[in-house]
């Protein structure tokens, strides 16, 4: 692996110079060079004419010595990130990036996926990747958000904690000028790895989250790039969720040999294999009742999973307490491939691992693990980290998510019933995902 070499930072006026030894200065292309020159400065005057000052506090920040300038304590507002997300990198960004203008290049998700708010500062220089560089981004939880619908005491889903810490990771790469590094590529973005625990519950409706990223290196080897970022989020002044991801670009050539966890080989389970039929469970996640269960200990609905079919299998005579196999179906119009990412629609990682939790769910809701409750809820594992490594996407064509998952552990704690388990997602018949300890808690509603 290799440092990266930054590329130089060029002015408007070095751009025009580039492009016209690009050009060539001989006679037959004299007056050809002239015109592209007028045109040329023309672009650059009507880009700079687009700069708002937040735009220009934001450059100021590449030369100040702290490497932060605050306006109103803040560098952009949702205009500029939603210009990021779908529409112009330069009016988000700055002239110097008018070099992708027209191109496909990594986003972070838009519309009511996009899960910031505003930038307040950020930490480094353009181009500079030999230290250390942060963002600290905000983002304002509506009090009726989408998300929080069918979750008690506004708890937030673990997928949404996961991409309100990771976009901004994002969002500070894209600002660090990190697709110079391979100019001539159109790069895809991709969470690799990643790690988070929650550390306390909160409720978070109609209140502001601050998210503090650190990008802690970056590596280049060939047409590949790989930063780490550690991250955490807070609420009024205390952390309740952080964590490590592993992102990477990639060019189209890296990204098409990408095979799954297993070297291309189908890996994919027979749902109903290696178990006595007998053994298994059947549920229907959309009809699920629990009626003769605990009624307030309904697994979580929302538009982050929409799992078709559920087999349980329990009373093993092995170390597993239950194996939990379950399918998603994928179409090209489900709303995430448009959220995320504008002309590079995938499946966000994060709904997958949302998605093994609320098998957790439909598994502890089945076995009546709630039965000794009062009121049971499901709530988040505090202070228990869940992983997850990514080694392939699920895209519109694609037509069906299958998950495992290999309970492991159920036992009491000082808060209620902890259950554990380790996951793998499949997209057709390739193990792309992997999860472990994924965790869910049952406590007493308050």
């Amino acid at each position: 692996m290799n440092e990266p070499t930054p590329p130089p930072a060029h002015s408007p006026v070095d751009l025009i110079d580039l492009h016209l030894q690009h050009l060539g200065m001989t006679a037959a292309n004299l007056s050809r060079a002239h015109a592209s020159f007028l045109d040329t400065r023309r672009s650059i005057l009507e880009e700079t004419a687009l700069l708002t000052e937040a735009h220009l506090h934001a450059m100021q920040a590449l030369s100040h010595p702290s490497g932060s300038v605050a306006r109103q304590n803040y560098l952009f507002d949702r205009t500029h990130l939603d210009e990021f997300a779908q529409g112009s990198v330069v009016r988000c960004f700055g002239p110097e990036f008018r070099v992708f203008e027209g191109r496909r290049i990594p986003r972070i998700p838009n519309g009511d996926f996009l899960l910031m708010s505003r930038v307040i500062s950020i930490q480094g220089s353009r181009h500079v990747f030999t230290g250390q560089a942060s963002i600290i981004s905000e983002y304002d939880v509506p009090e009726d958000a989408w998300f929080l619908s069918h979750y008690p005491n506004s708890d937030l889903p673990y997928s949404i904690l996961m991409e309100i810490a990771m976009q901004p990771c994002g969002f500070l790469s894209a600002f660090l000028g990190t697709s110079f590094l391979l100019p001539r590529e159109d790069l895809y973005f991709r969470n690799l790895d990643g790690n988070a625990r929650v550390v306390k519950q909160i409720d978070a409706g109609g209140k502001t989250i601050t998210n503090q990223a650190v990008l802690a290196s970056t590596t280049l080897s060939g047409n590949t790039i790989i930063q780490k970022f550690k991250y955490s989020l807070t609420l009024e002044g205390q952390v309740f969720f952080e964590g490590e991801a592993v992102f990477g670009y990639f060019s189209r050539e890296a990204m098409a040999k990408q095979v799954g966890l297993d070297g291309g080989m189908d890996t994919l389970p027979d749902m109903l294999a290696d178990i006595s039929t007998q053994a298994w469970i059947s549920l229907d996640p959309r009809s699920f009742a629990t009626s003769g269960r605990q009624p307030s200990l309904q697994p979580g609905k929302s538009r982050l999973v929409s799992l078709d079919k559920i087999h349980i299998a329990d009373d093993l005579k092995q170390n597993a307490a239950a194996i939990i196999r379950a399918e998603q179906g994928i179409n090209p119009s489900d709303w995430y491939f448009k959220a995320h990412f504008y002309e590079d629609p995938v499946m966000p990682g994060s709904l997958a691992v949302e998605a093994v939790l609320n098998t957790l769910q439909f598994y502890a809701s089945q076995a009546n693990l709630g039965e000794t409750f009062t009121a049971p809820r499901f709530g988040q594992a505090i202070d228990h980290e869940i992983s997850w490594k990514y080694r392939g996407q699920m895209i519109p064509t694609h037509r069906k998510m299958t998950l495992e998952v290999i309970v492991e552990s159920i036992r009491n704690t000082n808060s209620g019933i902890f259950v554990m388990g380790n996951a793998s997602v499949w997209t057709d018949h390739s193990r792309i995902y992997e999860i472990k300890h994924a965790a869910i808690e049952i406590t007493e509603a308050k």
